[in-house]
């Protein structure tokens, strides 16, 4: 079978039986996983074997030895040319000689199929898909093993060696930069070869995640935390206001000092005092929100940034270059549908933005105003009220400052001065400038024999790093962060977990048959 590639297989059809038919094609234009390609179709619902195989004739013959099918070719004199001899194409044989994993259907075979699929950098294509496309389009079960097998010898046709991806990584950072004026890409080779994804997100205007940095390190230790920092400082800057944010507790997130001061009272008798020892040497202004020196805004944890993270879980498996693709690609997305969005609204303000204003506004209707001045109001509330400053757009209760939408006092005063709410607004809300942080389009960088580079390009080679192998088995998942809890999925059926409703086994009680029947709930 060395010189399989030369078979020519024929497609099966069912108008014509026990005919003789003859065709002519050249052996450059089909290699051994389109022929392999072709023969799973032609025989979907069978299996074949090669009863002759030799350099100048070619014998197929059904599994089954009673049944009649079968495809003989012979190479026409010294030519590269194959030409049918004999198609008889109707089986004689019973459907159910055909085997449960189909013998056509290899690892190899399968691969050649999924490869485009696989290509696309915006979908990670999952073991249960490759099962359930091969089904669908070809009637053939396969088993996990072999669509495991399938899709790392698709990975390997399409995406090459992990080694060369690392060979490919600075002129992908230079091209990169061509395309998209202003990206900054850094690369740095230290430490093991297994990778895990960082990143640094901001919020936007309608409270949707704004990537600003990605960076694929080694593990999340303290000297991957400070190179990734370091490099952020150099890209942005000192900008007013900037505030890094991680998960704290509840007097993290008091407005007021005097509620600051009831958590921390209670941190206080936490491990003898030791906890906040800790947290004062850090700085109070460093986690606090009421002592903050920036804008939180209503931001106190970094579930913006773990569900970036979410989306590159599955991601970082991939060669190195395709990892910094399949960002480029997500952004690019990303870019174009919110753009997309927000040029064509007509409102003044964000969604979040009226969305909060519309709650704090219900809240404002049983406030009482009483004016201090001509810009400066009391605003009884029943509780601890606010004083509110329209022209510096302050209130006491601090959230019109740190979130930059009027506060429920902020509002009822603006009321009592028939001042449109709208116009007190942070600039950072609004369509315009919604527009502006997608205006600039991510550009696709094409195919790698098309990566555009400086004319003093010279090429560096970048070596992965070392393996190191580490006793067990690598660990996956991320760790959950603080106050994040692991959703536990249950059976649609019985509603225990453990198991889902395909193999569920447990039975059904009659109260909650009746209750299926009639259409209620459980």
């Amino acid at each position: 079978m060395g010189s399989r590639s030369r078979y020519i297989p024929i497609r099966s059809s069912p108008s014509s039986s026990n005919k003789r038919r003859r065709r002519r094609t050249s052996e450059s234009d089909l290699n051994i996983g389109e022929i392999d390609k072709i023969n799973l179709m032609c025989t979907v619902n069978r299996e074949y074997k090669a009863s002759r195989s030799t350099k100048s004739k070619f014998v197929v013959r059904c599994i089954d030895n009673t049944c009649n099918w079968r495809v003989a070719a012979h190479s026409v004199g010294k030519s590269s040319i194959f030409c049918t001899s004999k198609y008889v194409d109707a089986h004689t044989c019973t459907i159910d000689t055909v085997n449960h994993d189909h013998k056509q259907a290899s690892s190899w075979v399968v691969a050649n199929l999924i490869k485009d699929r696989v290509a696309r950098t915006s979908r990670i294509y999952k073991i249960k898909h490759i099962k359930e496309d091969v089904r669908e389009e070809f009637r053939v079960n396969i088993s996990y093993d072999k669509a495991h097998r399938a899709r790392e010898l698709a990975y390997a046709i399409v995406r090459g060696r992990s080694e060369d991806s690392y060979m490919h990584l600075h002129a992908y950072g230079k091209a990169i930069k061509i395309e998209n004026p202003g990206t900054i890409f850094h690369i740095e080779t230290e430490g093991e070869v297994q990778r895990s994804a960082t990143n640094r997100c901001a919020m936007d205007g309608n409270n949707q995640i704004y990537p600003l940095a990605f960076a694929i390190v080694d593990n999340e230790s303290d000297a991957s935390w400070k190179w990734f920092m370091k490099n952020l400082k150099d890209m942005i800057g000192h900008p007013p206001e900037l505030v890094f944010i991680s998960d704290r507790h509840d007097a993290a997130y008091a407005y007021r000092k005097s509620q600051f001061t009831y958590y921390w009272n209670q941190i206080l008798s936490v491990g003898s005092g030791s906890l906040a020892k800790y947290l004062q040497e850090i700085g109070v202004e460093r986690w606090a929100r009421c002592y903050q020196v920036g804008r939180r805004y209503e931001n106190m944890t970094t579930n913006s940034a773990e569900s970036v993270n979410v989306l590159l879980r599955e991601a970082i498996e991939l060669p190195i270059t395709k990892i910094v693709e399949f960002i480029r690609d997500l952004l690019q997305r990303w870019f174009h549908v919110r753009r997309t969005h927000w040029s064509t609204q007509n409102t003044s303000h964000s969604d979040y933005a009226e969305e909060q204003l519309a709650l704090q506004f219900e809240k404002s209707r049983r406030y009482t105003v009483k004016p201090v001045d001509w810009c400066m109001f009391h605003v009884e509330d029943g509780g601890l009220d606010g004083t509110v400053d329209l022209n510096a757009r302050t209130c006491t209760c601090m959230e019109f400052q740190y979130m930059g939408i009027p506060c429920s006092h902020a509002i009822a005063a603006a009321r009592h001065k028939n001042i449109n709410c709208h116009t007190l607004i942070d600039p950072c809300y609004s369509v315009d400038s919604l527009i502006s942080a997608y205006a600039e389009p991510i550009l696709p960088i094409g195919h790698m024999s098309e990566w555009k580079r400086p004319a003093n390009y010279q090429h560096i080679p970048v070596q992965p790093p070392g393996l190191v192998k580490r006793a067990g088995r690598r660990r996956t998942q991320q760790i959950a962060s603080t106050g994040e809890r692991r959703v536990v999925n249950k059976c649609s059926r019985c509603r225990t977990s453990g198991h889902n409703r395909q193999t569920c086994t447990n039975p059904i009680t009659m109260a909650r048959t009746s209750a299926c029947i009639y259409g209620g709930t459980v």
